[in-house]
């Protein structure tokens, strides 16, 4: 994910947040075992732990 950093991708999650579990944003970074991703709404903040499924979006 630190790699990734600045990219747009589409993250699945194991558990609903907020009733969403599917999210698409750009990757801010990994503070440990962390991830920050800014979508629409805001900002969310997950354990990899979380996450079921992440992906980035391609730039066409």
């Amino acid at each position: 994910f630190i790699r990734f950093a600045g990219r747009e991708a589409q993250v699945r999650l194991r558990h609903p947040v907020n009733g969403r579990r599917n999210f698409v944003g750009v990757l801010r970074g990994v503070s440990g075992e962390r991830v920050e991703l800014d979508f629409d709404g805001g900002r969310l903040a997950f354990e990899l732990a979380d996450l079921d499924r992440a992906r980035l979006v391609p730039k066409l």
